[in-house]
């Protein structure tokens, strides 16, 4: 059996928590510090296991399976963009940004030109939200300048005068422009 890979949303249950986290030893483990709780990432062969163990330090928020899409999205063609692009701007405005970078990166596969030169700037976007939660500021910052020349150079300047001028967390975009 292959491990799945598994979202938790959750609460500390004390400061310890980071630390306490890495010592459950779970697979593959990434955690992301959202403003208003902890994004968990595993991988796992026996998720109650796993959840006892969790549950333990923590209070788990939201369970998900990392590779599910919602229904309306999990058809491969046609790919409804619209839909993807509400969806991500719903998970932006809840600072799930690894999941949103996920659901754009559909889109900026089936594209071409100059917009999708603009989706990889608007992940790349997310992708320096996702290394600040990861408490990486330093890449957060570097991948952030690239993101706002790409989004700029390609013609997404409803999205790019959005931006700061300099990184900041949380970042909440309208996307209101991509829609088709």
């Amino acid at each position: 059996m292959f491990p799945e890979r598994i979202l938790l949303l959750v609460k500390p249950k004390s400061c310890e928590f980071e630390s306490a986290i890495k010592d459950i030893k779970l697979n593959r483990f990434i955690l992301r510090k959202l403003s208003y709780c902890y994004e968990l990432d595993f991988r796992t062969t026996d998720i109650q296991t796993d959840l006892t163990k969790i549950q333990n330090i923590c209070d788990i928020i939201s369970v998900e399976r990392a590779e599910e899409l919602p229904s309306d999205l999990s058809q491969k063609e046609p790919i409804n963009h619209n839909l993807i692009i509400r969806e991500a701007q719903s998970l932006i405005a809840r600072e799930r940004y690894w999941k949103a970078h996920v659901l754009l990166e559909i889109i900026w596969n089936k594209e071409t030109g100059y917009y999708r030169k603009g989706i990889q700037g608007l992940i790349w976007l997310l992708v320096a939200l996702v290394h600040y939660q990861m408490q990486e500021p330093s890449v957060s910052d570097e991948v952030f300048k690239r993101a706002r020349t790409r989004m700029q150079e390609s013609g997404f300047g409803d999205i790019y005068s959005q931006l700061p001028e300099t990184f900041e967390y949380p970042i909440s975009l309208n996307l209101e422009s991509l829609l088709r």
